[in-house]
């Protein structure tokens, strides 16, 4: 019967997704990194504190690494207590930011300027 067929399928996702000894694969390198990030974040909430992240020099960076930074920072450390202080020069990062969009965000009509304001 259709139940009996959709239960041992659902029971045999768990129990595989369980004996993994990591989910990395399945996340990529940013699921272990975030893993770090939380460890991270235990520690400084437990002793109440604050963590300041510089990044300097992203304007000199490939473009597509700009990106990716910009990226990880929105996704690893949002409502986390952390300060990120960007030493850029930010005409440069909004011209990457605004080649970005128009490549692979066109519909969005969000350009580099508001992207960069939504992080800072």
């Amino acid at each position: 019967d259709i139940y009996n067929k959709h239960k041992v399928n659902l029971e045999a996702n768990i129990n595989g997704a369980t004996k993994r000894r990591s989910h990395g694969a399945d996340t990529g390198y940013m699921g272990y990194i975030k893993k770090d990030v939380q460890r991270l974040m235990a520690f400084l909430c437990y002793w109440n504190t604050r963590l300041l992240i510089v990044i300097d020099d992203l304007d000199r960076c490939e473009e597509k690494h700009v990106v990716e930074v910009l990226q990880a920072v929105i996704l690893l450390l949002n409502d986390c207590p952390v300060t990120c202080f960007l030493a850029i020069d930010s005409r440069i990062v909004i011209n990457i930011l605004d080649a970005y969009m128009e490549t692979f965000c066109p519909k969005r009509n969000v350009s580099g300027r508001e992207y960069l304001n939504k992080i800072i």
